[in-house]
């Protein structure tokens, strides 16, 4: 049977490709998954990239963020795969530690693009090797320094610069520092992200969820971001907190939580499956598991989730897995080419089937991206950006 919204469903193009390179990483930050020795080590086959560039043009694709589990700067040649974006003329934006040393050639290729987010959650230097175990904060500083320097030789203007940290205990209390030393050295954007708990590294710094802090510690955490706002206001910049994270500031006492299950048969840990939940912290400290929403709709009929992801984006993982959003890993082998065919594959068109009606997969559920809204404008939405006029008048069938 036919969809009643079956145009919705399907696209001919994309705003967005995002390229992970590898799940490899050059720093040990302790409340990654990457340090943790079950995470798989996968790089991107990169023996059809000029295919891929030919595919992302015939879609339509602007830009391309290059990201992911790893750090896109220790693969080797990375730099001229970056340029040959560039030069293939897309607007280029990646994510970083910016933690190693870089050559001349790499400061320029990372100065021509459009957008870079520096993944660095505290300007105390000690504190910032303590988490990022591997890390210089000379080392970051300079960097940064070099592309703005690199800007400013050759007149133009410098990439847009977002700091983005992962929220614990550790960091928010500090996070005015945090924004004012951004601002010193010209970072554009401020953003707070929500830390997903494992359990912990033995010999490694122990950091929490946001949600775990006493209330008294809350308090300070919450004046912390409140000088933070201001500052960054008053400078002109952006500043934002991911709604889950403003939630655990103001006492939900939600905490993110994934538990891995590992085989051990080849005499190493290795990843089998992982399970991502909600937990909710008493004041003793004990934890309980919170109630999970099943698969269908958050309020029957009337919301869903205010995410177009897969209806504008990609991401390309370095497993050459193809998905419409960072939450899903493994939808759509591939191998580099036709593109076009996997984005309307058969897992896509369900995603989407589920947003239109508020039927949403565990992960939409699970995902602390997007607030909630009517279906009904969400659907006129969507159809506004596919341009399916048709459309625009007519309710989606409430299940």
């Amino acid at each position: 049977m036919t969809s009643p919204h079956h145009d919705l469903l399907h696209i001919r193009s994309i705003g967005k490709v995002t390229l992970e390179f590898t799940t490899r990483c050059n720093l040990k930050c302790t409340y990654c998954a990457v340090t943790r020795p079950w995470h798989r080590k996968n790089d991107l086959d990169l023996a059809s990239f000029d295919v891929l560039v030919e595919e992302m043009k015939t879609l339509g694709v602007r830009t391309v963020q290059i990201s992911g589990g790893g750090e896109t700067t220790i693969v080797r040649g990375w730099d001229l795969y970056l340029a040959k974006l560039l030069d293939a003329g897309f607007q280029v934006s990646i994510i970083s530690n910016l933690a190693k040393p870089m050559t001349d050639h790499a400061i320029r290729a990372l100065s021509l693009c459009g957008e870079i987010t520096a993944s660095i959650d505290t300007t105390d230097p000690a504190l910032y090797e303590a988490i990022r175990k591997g890390g210089s904060f000379d080392t970051f500083t300079a960097n940064i320094r070099r592309i703005r320097a690199q800007c400013d030789q050759e007149g133009r203007k410098p990439p847009y610069m977002i700091w983005n940290a992962v929220a614990s205990d550790r960091i928010i209390t500090l996070v005015d520092q945090w924004v004012a030393s951004g601002i010193a050295l010209g970072i554009d954007h401020f953003q707070i992200s929500e830390f997903f708990q494992y359990d912990d590294l033995p010999g490694a710094i122990s950091i929490n969820p946001v949600g775990s802090m006493s209330d008294e510690d809350l308090a300070r955490a919450r004046r912390a971001v409140e000088r933070a706002r201001w500052l960054a206001k008053d400078a002109g910049k952006w500043f934002a907190v991911l709604p889950s994270v403003e939630e655990a500031l103001h006492g939900s006492r939600k905490v993110m939580r994934t538990e891995v299950e590992l085989d051990h048969g080849e005499g190493r840990p290795v990843f089998r499956k992982s399970r991502t939940f909600v937990q909710i912290v008493h004041a003793d400290g004990s934890r309980h598991e919170a109630p999970q929403p099943p698969p269908g709709p958050m309020l029957p009929g009337k919301k869903t989730k205010n995410c177009f992801m897969p209806w504008t984006e990609a991401f390309v993982w370095a497993t050459n897995d193809v998905a419409p959003c960072c939450m899903y890993k493994r939808i759509r082998p591939f191998n580099g080419a036709d593109l076009a065919a996997a984005l309307n594959s058969p897992p896509f068109v369900e995603i989407r089937e589920g947003l239109l009606t508020g039927n949403l997969s565990h992960t939409c559920n699970l995902c602390p991206m997007f607030e909630m809204v009517d279906i009904e404008e969400f659907r006129r939405s969507v159809a506004e950006r596919l341009g399916v006029d048709s459309l625009l008048a007519t309710p989606v069938p409430r299940s």
